[in-house]
């Protein structure tokens, strides 16, 4: 992004942020320890949001992340092992399953919003993006999506002969890539495709679906980056990845381009599976009243309309939130509502693991 656009861009979001979280916390501001925030987003949209963030809650935010091959699985692995002693005040994921494992393990508080942040919508985060419990007390707070796509070299294949299904093409058999399902969106994907499919070892359920994919020889890699990275080096044709990814390939004008598929054409009403951002408060928070500052802030509209504005072009729940244009001047990512699948998180999280064991016994690996 342009320097000039950059600054622009900070000014307006830190001021619109200040007024939409509530402003900074005074009583804070005399302590230089801010909240600190576990999150798996991507250093170049964090870097751009965080000065912004800092002025909305009135402290530095201490920020610890992960690497791209196991975001977010490690930070929640981290957290789970700090247990209730962990000084984390806040979990930005980028993808919904980590929240939920952390929930079921008592490490997450009710985030509460003040009215300023819900206005649009009533007096509460919107239900089909607030994931429960059973009991039906809220945890986390989704936004911001991704879409999960098809990826495609332009020089090899074309939009219109591609579906989900061509995943299974035998004439595509070793040049077919995916992140390792084990980790991030790819654990969702499988999640939320073993629960629409069906269980293990029900005809035409994942199972069979999950052999049929492993013998076409797809080609693993670290991340859905690399899964990009492989189609510009021409490893691969074809890649289940992130809309954000295939956008980052195309600024640096590699051959390639998305569809828009998530999940096999033969069920009924094919939809493209949406992956949130999530985002949560930590229980045993040592600054709780920063946390909540900070959680206004990310929720706030600014912070959707920057990603959405951003290369990453995030889909943002604030319907007032989609920009008028990006910032690197490629048309705006608006799928058509219609067409997202948003499914029920919380159960698809209990899929995670039969997924990756249907994965694992189809492709020879160990689970």
């Amino acid at each position: 992004m342009p320097t000039s656009r950059r600054h622009v861009l900070r000014s307006a979001l830190a001021l619109s942020l200040l007024a939409a979280s509530g402003a900074a916390l005074p009583a804070c501001r005399r302590s230089p320890a801010g909240p600190r925030l576990y999150t798996s987003v991507d250093t170049e949209f964090l870097d751009l949001l965080l000065p912004d963030l800092n002025a909305a809650v009135g402290l530095p935010v201490q920020v610890i992340g992960d690497t791209e091959a196991t975001k977010t699985t490690g930070l929640v692995q981290r957290l789970l092992s700090e247990g209730g002693t962990s000084r984390a005040d806040v979990f930005w994921s980028s993808e919904p399953l980590g929240v939920i494992r952390l929930n079921a393990a008592g490490l997450l508080a009710e985030p509460t919003l003040p009215p300023a942040v819900t206005a649009e919508f009533g007096s509460a985060w919107p239900a089909e993006h607030t994931l429960r419990t059973s009991s039906a007390a809220p945890f986390a707070l989704a936004f911001a999506h991704r879409a999960r796509v098809l990826a495609f070299r332009t020089d090899h294949l074309s939009a219109d002969r591609l579906t989900f299904d061509s995943l299974l093409d035998p004439s595509l058999a070793g040049r077919i890539g995916l992140a390792r399902p084990a980790f991030g969106t790819t654990r969702a994907h499988f999640a939320a495709l073993h629960h629409a499919l069906g269980a293990e070892g029900r005809e035409g359920g994942f199972t069979t679906w999950a052999a049929a994919f492993a013998a076409n020889r797809p080609r693993q890699y670290d991340g859905n980056a690399a899964v990009v990275r492989a189609l510009a080096q021409g490893e691969i044709h074809l890649g289940l990845t992130d809309s954000d990814d295939v956008f980052a390939g195309q600024r640096n004008r590699w051959p390639i381009d998305m569809v828009l598929h998530g999940r096999p054409e033969s069920l009924p009403v094919p939809r493209c599976l949406m992956i949130p951002n999530t985002i949560a408060v930590l229980r045993a928070a040592p600054l709780p009243q920063a946390a909540s500052a900070l959680l206004a802030a990310v929720l706030a509209g600014p912070v959707e309309r920057a990603l959405a504005a951003s290369a990453s072009a995030n889909v943002p729940v604030r319907p007032s939130a989609l920009p008028p244009a990006r910032s690197d001047g490629a048309p705006v990512f608006n799928p058509d509502r219609a067409l997202q699948w948003h499914p029920d998180w919380t159960t698809i999280a209990d899929h995670a693991e039969p997924a990756l064991r249907a994965w694992a016994k189809a492709t020879g690996e160990s689970a």
